[in-house]
């Protein structure tokens, strides 16, 4: 409000407010962790190098960087698409698209926070108590989903009003499009979303990458066979059809990984670790 109403900066005040408040939460989260968690404190001896570890991380961190990166350069083939459908389309979806976008912290968070409970679990051999709380996360997810397509439904055109100006019906035929293809990404991102981290927490992170090169190749014969048999307007449902599979991918490896081992029905074993049981 001060960048944008008081000192009428535009864009950049955008930028510049982005960026502060960064800043300012980054250390506030800091101070806070050096207050309340003396043993997090960094000292000079923590500076060294330890080749095992950085294979490690390494290792359960690349697939899902890489995986991020292909499902963005996805994004980026479908929305040069969708820009070629005009500016009453780019119009239309990028409002919409803020609205799903603040929608979907809610779900976004508890799919974060999911990876490091299992893993956090599974590493004190309470794999119970990890399936159980994988559970509550999605019966939570899956709330908050139902939540969000309500919203989704009721609010899309006043949402839209902020930020058109004057709303006609190509504008609004696009919007509601857009809407319909929203609610089914909300229907996938408990699973897609929350069975992502999973994977990384027992150790299967290359199913991540797998599946971000199913959503990839997904994207892309949906955006060519849409072209081919001239279904221009398809093109905007092309990202979240494009996550379907994955989706299924994900789900059947969670159903193997998780639900059908045995490792997940007890606590105080070491079953899961155990690399010649599996």
């Amino acid at each position: 409000f001060l960048f944008l109403v008081a000192c009428h900066l535009g864009v950049t005040g955008v930028a510049l407010s982005a960026l502060i408040a960064g800043i300012i939460s980054d250390i506030v989260g800091f101070v806070y962790l050096l207050i309340a968690h003396p043993e997090l404190r960094i000292h000079r001896g923590d500076f060294h190098f330890e080749k095992a570890e950085i294979a490690k991380q390494l290792r359960l961190s690349l697939p899902l960087a890489l995986q991020l990166t292909v499902i963005s350069l996805g994004g980026f083939w479908i929305q040069s698409a969708i820009d070629g459908l005009g500016k009453n389309a780019i119009l239309a979806l990028s409002a919409l698209g803020k609205l799903t976008a603040c929608l979907g912290l809610f779900g976004n968070g508890l799919n974060n926070a999911i990876g490091p409970f299992m893993a956090q679990n599974l590493g004190k051999s309470q794999a119970k108590r990890a399936k159980q709380g994988l559970n509550i996360e999605l019966a939570m997810a899956f709330g908050f989903s139902i939540l969000d397509a309500v919203i989704l439904i009721f609010c899309y055109e006043p949402v839209l009003g902020i930020f058109v100006s004057e709303i006609n019906g190509e504008i609004l035929s696009y919007a509601r499009l857009g809407m319909f293809f929203n609610l089914l990404v909300l229907a996938i991102n408990p699973f897609y979303g929350s069975f992502r981290y999973v994977l990384g927490a027992i150790n299967k992170p290359l199913w991540n990458l797998l599946a971000g090169l199913l959503q990839l190749f997904s994207q892309l014969l949906l955006v060519f066979v849409f072209a081919l048999f001239w279904m221009p307007y398809a093109v905007i449902g092309a990202g979240a059809l494009a996550q379907v599979l994955p989706a299924i991918l994900l789900s059947i490896l969670i159903i193997h990984y998780v639900y059908r081992d045995p490792a997940f029905k007890k606590d105080g074993s070491s079953d899961f670790w155990d690399s010649s049981k599996r």
